[in-house]
């Protein structure tokens, strides 16, 4: 994951057959993770400031790159699938998530007696 997010950041190829070092699997590796930790937002498993502090500028960086967007648009394409990596999409727009779920996921046994 380490060399997509390096490519992205430096502006450069990504993918092997355009010049970079990254696989087709690197990539969709890298979007999944991105995509997955906006669906744990989404449900409320991830708290939202802390992930997207911590991670919402990859998402940024990534879904403004153009292989990536292509890549995309190409995946749905071939998989009839015009949601694939919606939330991903939507971090990297700037769009958080509303939380879906509103119960507490918190363990019980993390819970403050009272």
């Amino acid at each position: 994951m380490y060399r997509v997010r390096k490519a992205v950041e430096d502006e450069k190829s990504i993918f092997e057959d355009k010049g970079g070092t990254c696989s087709e699997q690197d990539v969709e590796d890298y979007i999944g993770y991105l995509d997955m930790l906006y669906g744990f937002m989404e449900h409320g498993i991830l708290d939202i400031k802390i992930t997207d502090d911590n991670f919402g500028g990859y998402a940024e960086e990534a879904s403004i790159n153009k292989e990536i967007r292509e890549y995309i648009a190409e995946l749905r394409r071939k998989m009839n699938d015009k949601e694939l990596y919606e939330g991903f999409e939507k971090w990297g727009e700037g769009t958080l998530p509303k939380i879906t779920n509103k119960e507490s996921r918190k363990p019980k046994n993390l819970e403050k007696p009272n």
